[in-house]
């Protein structure tokens, strides 16, 4: 079940701003977001990189249309993302989005990712 976030409260707010219209989808009914240490291996839902036991990541659970999923984000995913977007994202669809702005994304952009974002953006990419 894909499912949109919203970028918040203690998130980086200054973004390049990819921001998905997210009109025609309801916000999730249950939101619960929250980092924390990986215990066992786990598939990051944006790279699909595993994320391995003793990593910090993402553990976002809700209900969207009723159905209940959760979705893990590496550390790196999260850093792209959150520099990225403002307000709202899918999923599991944040790489799609990045790709869609092909050339528009510059070397001076890259900057203000850490070396390991820098380096996952051009494997991506």
């Amino acid at each position: 079940m894909q499912g949109f976030g919203i970028i918040g409260k203690g998130k980086i707010m200054d973004c390049s701003c990819i921001d998905i219209d997210s009109s025609d989808y309801p916000g999730p009914k249950l939101f619960k977001e929250k980092i924390v240490k990986a215990r066992k291996q786990h598939k990051c839902s944006e790279c699909d990189a595993d994320i391995q036991p003793g990593e910090r990541y993402e553990n976002a659970s809700g209900v969207w249309d009723g159905e209940f999923s959760t979705h893990k984000t590496c550390s790196i995913c999260c850093e792209i993302r959150n520099a990225l977007f403002c307000g709202t994202y899918m999923f599991g669809e944040v790489w799609e989005e990045i790709r869609q702005l092909g050339d528009e994304l510059t070397l001076e952009d890259l900057e203000i990712f850490s070396k390991e974002a820098q380096v996952k953006i051009c494997e991506m990419l």
